[in-house]
């Protein structure tokens, strides 16, 4: 009879370590999972930052350009006439996206 009664405690005994194993498990998955939320959050926040720099780049670049005389202003002009209508195409794509 003593034999049954340690074998049952045994498989007790490891199955209440396994059953600490799995929530300190749990515990851990839980915690990576909000990290990983966090530093997900913090890319898109500096994906943002990345594109409105880029943004802000290219517009002083265009200002430099409309500060600098140029032998070739009509070549100039055109082009910024092209990035002012590529900006407002970005423009009108983000409203709608804002509206859907």
């Amino acid at each position: 009879m003593k034999n049954g009664f340690e074998a049952i405690n045994e498989i007790r005994s490891v199955f209440d370590d396994i059953y600490d194993k799995n929530n300190k498990l749990l515990i851990q998955i839980k915690q990576n999972e909000s990290q990983i939320s966090k530093l997900t959050n913090k890319i898109d926040e500096k994906s943002k930052l990345i594109d409105e720099l880029k943004e802000r780049y290219n517009i002083l670049k265009m200002t430099k350009k409309l500060e600098t005389p140029s032998l070739d202003v009509k070549e100039d002009n055109k082009e910024l006439k092209l990035k002012i209508n590529e900006m407002l195409r970005e423009i009108d794509k983000c409203m709608a996206l804002l509206n859907s």
